[in-house]
Order: C-alpha cells, then sequence, then structure tokens
C-alpha cells in the first residue's frame, strides 16, 4: 500500500481513504483501488477525487489503515468559515480543491486536506461541480442560509412547545416556544390551508389535529382572547386592501351620479327589500304601466360602471370574491367607502343596471330589455315589514298587481320543473357577545317578489348572454336525485334539502333544475359577490352594444379560484354561525330540547334534527340504548357544549 490519500464524495459524505493500488482505465485516467475509514474496499476513478496526496505523515509502524486515517482526518481537520472563505471568491467563478485552500488561508498538502475534507459544508456559498466549486450568488447563499437558521429554530420552538403543552394549564408559554406558537395560532384561526402548514404539522404531534380543537385549546389558556373570531382569517378575509384600492375607492366614491347615456328613473317608485343588518344594498324593484301593459322592473346598483376591469379595486375583489357576513359583522368585497357610494341607498339618485320584463298571464316574458339607469329608491324595508303587500309599490292596487306577477312567475317556473321548497330558517344574530336567534318562515309578500323578481333577473340575463354566445359564471344544478318526502313527514325539512344536488359553476349554460331555468347565472348581487360583477359586465356589455369584457379563456382561468374562494367564503359564515348558536347554548348543558331522531346511532353517533334551530344535532348513545325508529319526536338532554368547535350534543 503507497502512502497516498484521497479525500471524496462517497454516500453523500466527504471521505477520506487511503491509495491502494492504480491501474488504467478506458479513460486513460486511471482506477484507484481505495480503503475508506469505515473499512469498506472498493474502486473509484482518480479523476473524481477531490484532492489526492501522498505529502502526509505516514502510518506508524503496525497502525492500521483506519486509525491512521482517523489520526490523519483529526490532524487536517480544520473550522473553516466559508462565508469568509466566499467573500474572497468572485460570484459564478469555479475553484479547485487547492484554490479554495489558498482563499482560506490554509497551506500546504495538510492545508489542501483541510480544504477538502471541510468542504462538506461550503454549501450555500459553494455549488460542487464534479471536483470544483462554483462560487454562489452572495444574495441567493445568504437567503439560504437565511432558510436554514429559521427551520433549525423553528424545530427548536416547536421541541419547547411540544414540552410546554402537556402543563400548558399550569405554566404560562415559555419565550423559547413562541413562534411554534403563533404558527399553532394561525392553523386554528385560518384552518387547513397550504400556509399553515406548520401548525398543522405540529397540532397533529401535539394531538389536536383540527383547528377547531387548537383554537379551544388557545383561548382556554389565554394565547388567543375569547373575543378573537376566525371567520375573516378562514375566509382568506382578514388582509386590508392595497394603497391603491383605497385611492381608487375614495376617488369613486366622491364621483357624482352622472345621467349621460342613461334612463332618468328617479321619479319611478322604487322599493329595496333586505335584512336590517345590509350595508350593501344591490337591488330594488318597481312597477309601472307601459301602452302594452304592466312592467316590472329590477334595479341592480350598477358596480360594473364604477370598478374598471383589471383596476386596484377590480384584483382586491377578485381575490377576495366575496363579503362574508357573520351574525355580529361582516367584511365586504369592496371598500366601505365605494359600498357606500354604490349601494341603493333610500332617497338618493345612484347608477344602476335595469331589467324590465313585461309578463304575460301565464307567468312567461313576453318582452325584456336591460338598460343603464338611474334610481333613487322610495323605501327601504326589511322582510318583516313587507308582511303587508301594500308597502311595496305606490298604491294598494299596484302591490296587489305586483304580488300576482310574482305568484304567476312563481307558478310558471313550477309549470317548468322547478323544485319549490319552503323551509325555515335560523336567524343567528350577535351584540355585544350576546347571540340571539329567530326561526324565520319566509312567506311575507316581500319574500315571494323579491325571490321570484330576482330569479328573474338572472335567468333572462342567462338567457340574453346565451343567445349572444358570451360566456359568463353560469349556474347549473342537476334535478333532485330522491322523491319528494310527505308534507307531514316529521323529518320533511332536512329529506328536502337533501334532495338537491350541489350546484356548479360553468363558463357554458346549462340547466338549472332547482329554478327551472335552462340558462342561469347570479347578477344581482354585483357589491358583494364578485362572479355576479363579472356578469353584469357581460350583461351590460350585451345591452348597450359594447364588445363584452370577458372571453372565455379569461373566465376558465378565474373559475377554479371563484369556486375554491366561494366555498370557503361559505363555509366559514357557516361556521361562525354555528359558533353562536352553541354559545347561546352554553349555559343549558342538562336542560332538554325538542327532536326527532333522523339517524339512528350505528356503531357511533347518531342525529337529531331540532326544528328551532333548523339544525341536525350529533347523538351520542347512552350505554345499553335502544334506539327508537327514525322519525321518532322526543326531548333530548343537552349533554356538552364546544362553541369552537359550533358543537352541541345530546344524548337520549
Amino acid at each position: 500500500m503507497t502512502h497516498d490519500v484521497v479525500v471524496l464524495h462517497r454516500r453523500e459524505r466527504v471521505a477520506l481513504a487511503a491509495v491502494v493500488s492504480e491501474r488504467p482505465s478506458a479513460d486513460g485516467a486511471g482506477m484507484l483501488t481505495l480503503v475508506a475509514e469505515d473499512g469498506a474496499r472498493f474502486a473509484f476513478p482518480a479523476s473524481q477525487a477531490l484532492v489526492r496526496t501522498s505529502d502526509v505523515p505516514p502510518p506508524a509502524a503496525g497502525e492500521e489503515t483506519a486509525k491512521w486515517l482517523a489520526r490523519l482526518r483529526a490532524e487536517a481537520t480544520r473550522a473553516v468559515d466559508w462565508r469568509e472563505v466566499h467573500a474572497r471568491a468572485a460570484e459564478n467563478a469555479s475553484y479547485d480543491v487547492g484554490a479554495l485552500a489558498g482563499l482560506a488561508g490554509l497551506e500546504g498538502s495538510l492545508g489542501r486536506l483541510a480544504a477538502a475534507l471541510a468542504s462538506a459544508g461550503a454549501e450555500p456559498w459553494f455549488r460542487r461541480d464534479g471536483v470544483r466549486f462554483v462560487a454562489a450568488r452572495r444574495a441567493d447563499a445568504e437567503a439560504k442560509v437565511a432558510r436554514i437558521e429559521a427551520t433549525k429554530l423553528a424545530h427548536a420552538e416547536d421541541d419547547a412547545l411540544r414540552a410546554w403543552w402537556p402543563r400548558r394549564a399550569d405554566v404560562p408559554a415559555p419565550g423559547d416556544c413562541r413562534g411554534a406558537l403563533d404558527s399553532l395560532s394561525d392553523f386554528a384561526l385560518r384552518g387547513q390551508v397550504h400556509d399553515a402548514e406548520r401548525g398543522r404539522v405540529l397540532a397533529a404531534k401535539i394531538d389536536v389535529p383540527e383547528p377547531d380543537q387548537v383554537l379551544e385549546a388557545l383561548v382556554a389558556v389565554g394565547a388567543l382572547p375569547v373575543g378573537v373570531n376566525p371567520a375573516p382569517h378562514r375566509a382568506g378575509l382578514v388582509a386590508d386592501f392595497r394603497r391603491g384600492s383605497i385611492d381608487e375607492s375614495a376617488r369613486v366614491a366622491a364621483t357624482p351620479v352622472d345621467i349621460a347615456g342613461r334612463e332618468d328613473l328617479t321619479a319611478l317608485h322604487a322599493v329595496a327589500v333586505d335584512d336590517a343588518e345590509t350595508t350593501e344594498v344591490d337591488d330594488a324593484i318597481s312597477l309601472r304601466e307601459t301602452p302594452d301593459g304592466v312592467e316590472v322592473l329590477v334595479h341592480i346598483a350598477d358596480a360594473a360602471a364604477l370598478v374598471p376591469v383589471g383596476s386596484p379595486l377590480d384584483k382586491d375583489a377578485a381575490g377576495r370574491i366575496s363579503s362574508l357576513y357573520m351574525p355580529e359583522s361582516a367584511v365586504s368585497m369592496l371598500p366601505r367607502p365605494l359600498v357606500a357610494r354604490l349601494s341603493l341607498e333610500e332617497g338618493v339618485a345612484r347608477e344602476a343596471l335595469t331589467g324590465a320584463f313585461r309578463i304575460d298571464g301565464n307567468g312567461r316574458v313576453a318582452a325584456s330589455r336591460f338598460f343603464r339607469s338611474v334610481v333613487r329608491i322610495t323605501r327601504r324595508l326589511t322582510y318583516e315589514q313587507t308582511a303587508e303587500a301594500p308597502v311595496l309599490a305606490p298604491t294598494e292596487e299596484a302591490s296587489r298587481r305586483l304580488v300576482s306577477v310574482a305568484e304567476r312567475l312563481r307558478a310558471a317556473r313550477r309549470e317548468a320543473g322547478a323544485v319549490l321548497v319552503s323551509l325555515e330558517s335560523l336567524k343567528v344574530t350577535a351584540e355585544g357577545g350576546v347571540p340571539r336567534l329567530a326561526v324565520r318562515h319566509q312567506a311575507t309578500p316581500g319574500d315571494l317578489v323579491v325571490a321570484e323578481l330576482m330569479v328573474l333577473f338572472n335567468r333572462e340575463s342567462a338567457r340574453a348572454l346565451a343567445a349572444a354566445d358570451v360566456p359568463a359564471f353560469y349556474r347549473t344544478q342537476d334535478p333532485p336525485r330522491d322523491p319528494e318526502p310527505s308534507a307531514d313527514d316529521p323529518l320533511y325539512p332536512i329529506r328536502a334539502r337533501r334532495r338537491f344536488a350541489p350546484s356548479s359553476v360553468s363558463i357554458e349554460p346549462g340547466r338549472h333544475a332547482g329554478v327551472g331555468a335552462d340558462q342561469y347565472l347570479q347578477a344581482t348581487s354585483p357589491i358583494r359577490r364578485f362572479a355576479d360583477l363579472v356578469n353584469q359586465r357581460q350583461v351590460a356589455a350585451v345591452a348597450t352594444g359594447a364588445k363584452p369584457p370577458y372571453r372565455h379563456a379569461d373566465l376558465e382561468r378565474l373559475v377554479g379560484h371563484l369556486i375554491e374562494r366561494e366555498r370557503a367564503v361559505r363555509s366559514a359564515s357557516d361556521d361562525r354561525s354555528d359558533f353562536w348558536v352553541a354559545r347561546a347554548f352554553e349555559s343549558r348543558v342538562g336542560d332538554t330540547i325538542a327532536g326527532v331522531l333522523s339517524r339512528a346511532p350505528r356503531r357511533g353517533l347518531g342525529a337529531v334534527w331540532v326544528p328551532s334551530l333548523c339544525r341536525e344535532l350529533p347523538l351520542r348513545p347512552s350505554p345499553g340504548w335502544i334506539a327508537p325508529a327514525e322519525g321518532t319526536a322526543a326531548e333530548w338532554r343537552i349533554a356538552r357544549v364546544a362553541p369552537w368547535r359550533g358543537r352541541i350534543e345530546l344524548e337520549p
């Protein structure tokens, strides 16, 4: 054996090996037979060695090769500050080990050996390219070092949090787990999103894998405030509007109404009907006599005219996709000053996109047209205030005619196959931390008129766009999957809901079985829904003979994001309502509540339909309890309430 040694990369580490022999290879570079520090014997191309030298202390008499190599490594090992070495190098320049040793101030054969052995730590300052090393861009190297350090710190913080977690009820969180606690809080607030991955992994490690479980635990130990609201975070609406949107909103809000190119309808009696707490008033209705007969008009706030395509406002709205409504508050899709400027407020002239429709005796559209207008709302009403029909129009006779038109429209939709179900809903509000629950049956004249005229506007908008082969965010729905339940079925509300197939968003028109329309879209809420704003722009373009601003490809790029964001906002809103419903029952554990068994327990939880909450609640069976038949009405004990999970659990 010679006294030659080589340093090489082997099995993802830098190894020191002794040269046993050398023989020529096909490329003329030579093939070495080596013995490594672990005693392994193998062949290796001489050209791939980082460094080779015989100018090293020889083995002592009788010293084993492995011990000699270990001693040699110890003598040659030097601490190399690769950041400093890089500072003396030229970015993107290539260096062999000898040159690197020179930059590091290491001299002689042992110096070259030391540089080669230390080269495992050269990343990210130098990138190995065969037996040479290329100096990285300093900014790239520093960024990678920062990421490595951040990862190390994160692991240390995670370990500290895991150690503290079992003692969290007795000991405050230590400062060295602050970053981990922030990540856990982020997961609790935002839920199962990609950006909260660190928190999700950490939550699984401490055995609280669900966001609501983490939220509940963090509130309990004071790591999050009792009044924290996760809904805006989960809906992706917690970020502020960008500076450009705020500036543009202020400019638009100060813009006076311009009647040029619009029909002046300010003298026409117009009524807006909405919930009392609504601040984004998108729509209003009117009725008028024409030489050809009675005409109903639907006025929609003309957001398209004041929010240009591609503007900062438009980009922010496209990112948000929808306003978020919660029992205690709301987060708007558009900045508040712009919302106030667009909303159809009582007594104020506002730009609108109006649909005018003449309905025949069978509830079918005899004539329709869309046009830009200026309207002034005569009255703004709540649905409860429309229990007396005369408030919907200037005279009692006009109000009756408006209701009659709505009845004919509904009858025609039923004949066209619409699935019409009138079900109670639970209205959940909260003020000052106090929830209020009220069951509402949508059966006032205002409910009927507004529902039918909005469907009419949306259906005719879709028909106009489809006839012009203009893309839009159309809504489609398959027919019900199950037969209609009997009206006297105690589980009618839940079984009627389950019949409906989910609706879909499509760029191409298709049938919507639920509303009984061959084409359907939503365009009546452009202040609060981005899809409606897009559709309004398309309808306005067709109505005025302009070029539609969106092509098929434009909407194809948006539709996936739209569906995802609409789902997130809807889920966040529902979860927040569930929170307040559960909060209302916190003090009622042990009380009973009337309900109907909707799913008998089978190897787990069952379910009970609770009419007073318009909800199905989980049922945990008692040991040995024998479930009655589904549909059995009974009193059920409120066993557990977990507001942060939106959960009320019942027992027999």
